[in-house]
């Protein structure tokens, strides 16, 4: 047998197992990839995200400069059922930091049973408060975040959605 023989059938094993499957380490295949080469080998991202093609990128469910670090990207969800004609103003309140959603000086909307859903970036595990109002009627914290933030307008901020409930006129 050449002495080359041998290597030579490993090789082909492992060639054929790796099309066959499409997995390396196959029958003791070692399969060496130099990372030196790919386009993200000196690329380095932020918390929360990754690397593709050299550009860095945040994980779905994530908002934010990929570079320095994703922050969560929390939806909440609001529906008026209170037949009162009037929409349902509302914000959202960090009580972690002097953060209020939209603003200070402007609001989110909800219209009469419309499911409502806005979007915001706050930092994981930061305390969110909900706060609404429609005429005289007010749910959560209020429109100005003053009332207490307990449950169930009380989220702990992360990449999901939640739920406001059903915002009743009783």
């Amino acid at each position: 047998m050449p002495k080359d023989a041998n290597k030579y059938s490993t090789m082909m094993r492992c060639a054929l197992g790796v099309l066959a499957l499409g997995l390396g380490g196959m029958l003791g295949c070692i399969l060496y990839v130099d990372e030196s080469t790919s386009e993200c080998y000196a690329v380095t991202c932020g918390a929360n995200a990754y690397c593709d093609q050299g550009l860095c990128s945040c994980h779905p469910g994530y908002g934010g400069v990929a570079d320095v670090g994703c922050e969560p990207l929390m939806s909440v969800l609001v529906t008026d059922l209170c037949d009162d004609g009037l929409d349902v103003e509302f914000r959202l309140f960090s009580q972690d930091y002097a953060t209020t959603w939209p603003t200070n000086s402007t609001l989110f909307t909800a219209g009469y049973n419309v499911d409502t859903i806005h979007e915001i970036r706050c930092a994981s595990g930061e305390i969110v408060c909900f706060g609404a109002q429609a005429g005289e009627l007010s749910w959560g914290v209020g429109l100005d975040g003053e009332l207490g933030c307990g449950a169930p307008f009380r989220f702990e901020c992360g990449p999901y959605t939640v739920d406001a409930g059903f915002l009743t006129c009783g």
